[in-house]
Formats: C-alpha cells, sequence, structure tokens
C-alpha cells in the first residue's frame, strides 16, 4: 500500500513539474525581444544596420555601420536577397542604409554570410 501512495506521489509531482516549466509564448517572447514577431521563443531574429557596398543579381554586399555587434565578427556581409522581392531590391542602391533582420547562424567567412535573412528594411 505504502509502494502504491509513493508512486502516485511522484507522478503527482512529476506532472507538476512539468506543467510549472511550460510557459506562456507571449510573456516568453516579450523576455526575449521577439514580441513583434510572434513572440517565438524557438527563433531569435537578430538585427543590424548596414551600409551597402556592393549589389548582386541574388544578394548584396554590406558594411556595418560603426557600433552594430556584427562588426565583432566582420567589417564585410554577402546578405542573400533569394526571400526578398525584386521590387524592394530594385529601390536599393550602392551607399544606401539597410537594416537587415536574419535568424540562424552566422558562417565567419570573409565575407561574412548569414544563414536566413527574415528582410531587409532601406533607411530613411
Amino acid at each position: 500500500m505504502l509502494k502504491k501512495v509513493s508512486a502516485v506521489t511522484f507522478v503527482l509531482i512529476l506532472v507538476t513539474g512539468l506543467i510549472m516549466g511550460c510557459g506562456n509564448g507571449e510573456e516568453n517572447g516579450e523576455e526575449n525581444g521577439n514580441d513583434d514577431f510572434g513572440g517565438n521563443d524557438e527563433v531569435q531574429i537578430l538585427q543590424f544596420v548596414a551600409t551597402i557596398i556592393e549589389i548582386d543579381e541574388n544578394s548584396i554586399l554590406v558594411e556595418p555601420v560603426e557600433g552594430e555587434e556584427m562588426l565583432q565578427t566582420g567589417n564585410r556581409v554577402m546578405v542573400s536577397t533569394r526571400d526578398i522581392s525584386e521590387d524592394k531590391v530594385s529601390e536599393m542602391e550602392v551607399g544606401d542604409e539597410v537594416r537587415v533582420f536574419y535568424t540562424g547562424d552566422v558562417m565567419e567567412s570573409d565575407p561574412v554570410q548569414l544563414q536566413e535573412i527574415d528582410m531587409i528594411e532601406l533607411m530613411d
């Protein structure tokens, strides 16, 4: 009888721990700064501001502006435009400042490459 009570108590403690460990996705999204992107706690969207130094058919080469953390990785970043609309890319010119939103890994090559580009915003 004592073993049965202990087993039930153990299961209740385990279930309570699991329930308490699960948080509200919106709260977690706000904590990690992703509240503007649906509060997805698994994907962290990062960003940096840079100046366009070259435009190719499928990418743009940018140079992060002074003070950006990306400069610690490299001073030139190749940004794929494959997931960006052609209209948006056609508006861009060498010398323009852009804000690049990205997720995933940063490949430390020369130039630096980003795994996935979420959005490129032309600065005013």
